[in-house]
């Protein structure tokens, strides 16, 4: 029997400050090679939502449509630390392979800046588990396809919301930036490079 591998789809939404991007979102996921999805999760960070960080007007807009979701029990309030040691648990319940993210090196640094700005920690991942980036990986499987120039027009675009757009051909598709909605779709485009069968880079560039 073949071991099945399973991984951590993880996606952050930060508000930018002078500690650098806290998040105040992070959705996860749990899926294996065959895009399966076992969990799913969306968790608001108490410290950093509910703290006057979230009061400019966007982000007041963005908090009507989050404060109905977290009444309706879509969306769980948690302390980052709980959510780090949730993050902790899911890694070694499952045996992940890989936490993967589509701009893993921001999403990286987002989880890092709020563990240093709220937990006094230098890292948020506990294990040595490693990092891959979605975005790293489509640059190097759509940047010589035909139809993906043809899509994309002038010039390419790796985003998240047009990768979804190229590989589902809904040209109309719009990304929410909201944690758990954009891990899934992240997770459709993981699945998608797997299915291409190369060789390639899947960790994310570290740059400076």
């Amino acid at each position: 029997m073949i071991k099945k591998h399973f991984y951590m789809i993880i996606d952050t939404e930060g508000v930018r400050t002078e500690k650098g991007n806290l998040c105040y979102d992070i959705g996860i996921l749990i899926i294996d090679r065959k895009n399966k999805l076992y969990a799913k999760y969306s968790f608001i960070v108490k410290e950093i939502y509910y703290s006057n960080l979230m009061n400019s007007y966007y982000y007041k807009l963005k908090r009507k449509l989050y404060d109905k979701e977290i009444n309706e029990g879509k969306r769980k309030v948690l302390t980052f630390a709980t959510i780090q040691e949730v993050v902790r648990l899911l890694i070694d319940k499952w045996n992940c392979q890989a936490a993967i993210g589509h701009y893993m090196r921001y999403d990286k640094y987002s989880l890092d800046d709020t563990s240093k700005f709220l937990l006094n920690k230098e890292k948020f991942f506990v294990q040595n588990i490693p990092l891959w980036c979605t975005y790293t990986m489509a640059r190097q499987i759509y940047s010589c396809r035909p139809t993906f120039k043809n899509f994309c027009g002038d010039k390419l675009n790796y985003s998240a919301e047009n990768l979804y757009r190229y590989i589902t051909n809904n040209s109309k598709f719009n990304e929410s930036h909201t944690g758990l909605e954009d891990a899934l779709i992240e997770k459709e485009i993981f699945y998608h490079i797997l299915r291409q069968h190369k060789k390639i880079r899947k960790t994310y560039y570290i740059e400076g």
